[in-house]
C-alpha cells in the first residue's frame, strides 16, 4: 500500500511539472506568432492574450519546476517591458510628465523590475545543471545576452535617477534604487561593459546616497565616507558644504579648517568657501599676528582676483544674478589686516577700493576714515589726508547718523586739526 502511495505521488508532480512547462510552451506559441523571434515587446499581442501570459508566468513563478527555469524569466523581462509602455501612456498624455508621486514611483518601480528579471534571466542562462550542461547553445546565448543587455541597460540607469527623484519625499525608497543600482555594477550581465569606468554617474551617485542616508539615519561614518568620495564629482561643492557645517556643528576646528582650505583651493568658482576661509583666518586667534595677517592678506587678493577675472560667474545657470553682497568682505578683512599689521597705506587704499566696489558698508567706510586719520597724524599732520578722513566721516554720518559714537568725536578732531571753525564748533558736542 505504501509504494501504491508513492507512485500516485509522483504522477501527481509529474503532471504538475508537464502543465507548468506546458503553460510556458503556450506562452512561446503566443510570442512566436505575434513576433520575430527575439523581440521583447508585447504591443502585437492582444490584451487578454497579454493578460493571458501574466497569468502562466505568475503560475510558473511559484512553482518550484519552473520558478529557476530561463524561459520564465525571460517571459517576466518581457511582461516587465511592456509595463512600461503601460505606465508611458498617460505620461505622453500628460504633456511628458507624470501625472503624480505615484505614478513616477511606479515607473521607477518598474524599471527595477525590469533590470532584476533580466539579470535573473541572464544568471539562470550561466548556470549549468547537474549534468554541467548550459540552457542553451552557444549562439543562441550570445543572441540572449545581447537581449538581456540592451533590455535592462536603460533601466539600471533609470534606477539612479530615481533615487535622485526621492532622497527627500522617501528616502528608503530612494535607498533601495541605489541599493539595486549598485548591485548591478558586479552583475555578471555587464561584467564586459566595464560600468565602473564606463557609466559616468557611478561616482556621481555617492553624493545622492550619502544624501538619502543622512535624510534616514542622520550623519554617520557611511554618510562621511560616502561624503568625502563625493569631493571629485560635479557634486563635490556640495558635499563639501556638507563635511564643513558637520564638523563645524561638532566643534572640531582641525577637519572644519581641513575642508574649508580644500573648498577654497578646489572651488573657485564657489565665492562663498573662499568667505568662510577668509573669516576663519581672520579670526584664528591661535596663529600669532605675523601669520594670520599675510595669510589672510594673501587669501583675500586671490578671492579679489577671482571676482575681477570672471572665475567667480556673475549669473547662475539660469542667468539669473549671483548675490555679492558678502564680496565686500574681502576687502575688509584685507585692509583690517594691512591696518593691524601698520600698512596704512595700503589698508587706506583697500579700504576705499573695497567701497567703491561695494559701497553701503559702515566697516569699509569708517575703516577709511580711520586709516586715513592715522596716515595725516604719522605724517606730520598731513591735512591733504585729514580731508580724506573728513570725506569718509562724512559719508558715514550721512548713512548711519545713528552711529555718533564712531563719526562725531572724530569729525569734531579732524576740523580742529584743519582749522576749520564753523565745523569745529558744529561737531564741538560730540567731544563734550
Amino acid at each position: 500500500m505504501k509504494k501504491l502511495i508513492l507512485v500516485v505521488m509522483a504522477v501527481m508532480m509529474a503532471t504538475a511539472m508537464f502543465a507548468q512547462k506546458a503553460n510556458i510552451k503556450k506562452i512561446q506559441r503566443m510570442l512566436d506568432y505575434a513576433n520575430p523571434p527575439i523581440q521583447i515587446d508585447l504591443t502585437n499581442l492582444e490584451p487578454e492574450k497579454r493578460e493571458e501570459m501574466k497569468k502562466l508566468v505568475e503560475e510558473a513563478l511559484v512553482n518550484p519546476e519552473t520558478a529557476e527555469y530561463f524561459k520564465t524569466w525571460e517571459y517576466k523581462a518581457r511582461i516587465d517591458v511592456y509595463e512600461r509602455f503601460e505606465i508611458m501612456q498617460p505620461y505622453a498624455a500628460n504633456g511628458n510628465a507624470f501625472v503624480d508621486k505615484d505614478h513616477m514611483k511606479r515607473f521607477f518601480q518598474n524599471e527595477k523590475d525590469i533590470v532584476t528579471s533580466f539579470e535573473k534571466y541572464y544568471q539562470i542562462l550561466t548556470t549549468p545543471d547537474a549534468k554541467g550542461k548550459l540552457p542553451l547553445k552557444e549562439e543562441e546565448f550570445n543572441t540572449q545576452k545581447i537581449l538581456a543587455q540592451q533590455g535592462s541597460l536603460a533601466s539600471r540607469v533609470n534606477l539612479y535617477v530615481g533615487a535622485t527623484q526621492f532622497i527627500y519625499d522617501d528616502a528608503d525608497f530612494a535607498l533601495d534604487m541605489l541599493e539595486n543600482y549598485y548591485k548591478s555594477f558586479d552583475d555578471p550581465l555587464y561584467a564586459d561593459l566595464d560600468l565602473k569606468n564606463t557609466d559616468p554617474n557611478y561616482k556621481e551617485s555617492a553624493y545622492v546616497y550619502a544624501t538619502a542616508l543622512k535624510e534616514k539615519i542622520g550623519v554617520n561614518d557611511k554618510v562621511i565616507e560616502l561624503l568625502e568620495k563625493s569631493l571629485d564629482t560635479h557634486n563635490g561643492a556640495y558635499a563639501c558644504q556638507e563635511l564643513i557645517t558637520y564638523y563645524r556643528e561638532k566643534d572640531d576646528k582641525a577637519n572644519e579648517a581641513k575642508y574649508l582650505k580644500y573648498a577654497y583651493e578646489k572651488y573657485p568658482e564657489f565665492l562663498i568657501f573662499g568667505v568662510q576661509y577668509a573669516n576663519m583666518i581672520v579670526n584664528d586667534s591661535e596663529k600669532p599676528d605675523e601669520v594670520r595677517y599675510p595669510e589672510t592678506i594673501k587669501v583675500c587678493d586671490e578671492l579679489i582676483k577671482r571676482i575681477k577675472d570672471g572665475t567667480v560667474p556673475k549669473v547662475d545657470s539660469n542667468g539669473n544674478p549671483i548675490d555679492d553682497s558678502n564680496y565686500y568682505q574681502f576687502y575688509y578683512f584685507k585692509a583690517a589686516a594691512l591696518f593691524n599689521s601698520k600698512h596704512l597705506k595700503e589698508a587706506y587704499e583697500t579700504f576705499v577700493e573695497g567701497n567703491d566696489m561695494y559701497p553701503g558698508h559702515d566697516e569699509l567706510v569708517l575703516g577709511a576714515a580711520e586709516a586715513a586719520k592715522q596716515l595725516a597724524r604719522d605724517n606730520n599732520d598731513d591735512k591733504a589726508m585729514y580731508k580724506n578722513a573728513v570725506k569718509y566721516y562724512s559719508l558715514a554720518e550721512q548713512q548711519w547718523p545713528e552711529m555718533s559714537d564712531r563719526w562725531g568725536y572724530n569729525l569734531y578732531v579732524c576740523y580742529r586739526l584743519l582749522e576749520d571753525e564753523p565745523n569745529v564748533a558744529k561737531y564741538k558736542k560730540y567731544a563734550e
